[in-house]
């Protein structure tokens, strides 16, 4: 039995609704944390010390001159990954570059959902897997974070993608060069 891999109208529609229900529940993360008193949601200002605190201090030391240091205390890829998404978009305020990590991780349920179907060739399966890493709780808060765990599942299913892209389409070399970009 040959294997089916495109990609229909309705599939791309059903993942781009997906993708929209995902960056609207993160969103709704957002404002709540961002309405919510200081105490309770650490949002702006950030906890002193904690790694969302050092994470995003890395964006002004970065512009003093002062990171990266000659020892880092914290994860690093997190610092730079801020640093960058702050040069990209031209501005380090708060909102706006959570905006941007609920961005990416709402297109990374796009991706689940294509890592589903090359994995087990099965439509409806890869929308729940989609829909699952959509709406699961804890991993919509994380992702409106300046934690790496977000980071780190975009880049697993980046490289996952990358594999099974290569186990399906061995003649096409994109899989390896994601699976080098992803680590």
């Amino acid at each position: 039995m040959a294997i089916d891999l495109t990609f229909t109208r309705r599939d791309i529609a059903i993942a781009l609704a997906i993708i929209l229900l995902a960056y609207a529940y993160r969103t709704v993360i957002i404002f709540d944390r961002a309405a919510a008193p200081a105490d309770l949601s650490a949002w702006n200002p950030l906890t002193t010390g904690g790694d969302q605190g050092v994470y995003y201090g890395s964006i002004a030391a970065f512009h003093a001159g002062t990171f990266p240091p000659q020892t880092y205390f914290f994860q690093p890829g997190m610092s730079w990954f801020l640093i960058g998404a702050s040069a990209l978009l031209g501005t380090d305020n708060l909102a706006v570059l959570r905006l941007l990590m609920a961005a990416l991780a709402a297109i990374n349920c796009g991706l689940m959902i294509a890592i589903v179907r090359l994995a087990f060739n099965n439509r409806w399966m890869a929308v729940l897997a989609g829909l699952l890493l959509a709406l699961y709780p804890v991993g919509a808060f994380y992702d409106t974070d300046f934690v790496i765990a977000s980071q780190s599942l975009e880049l697993v299913c980046i490289a996952l993608f990358g594999i099974l892209w290569l186990w399906r389409r061995p003649a096409n070399w994109m899989g390896a060069v994601l699976v080098g970009l992803s680590f």
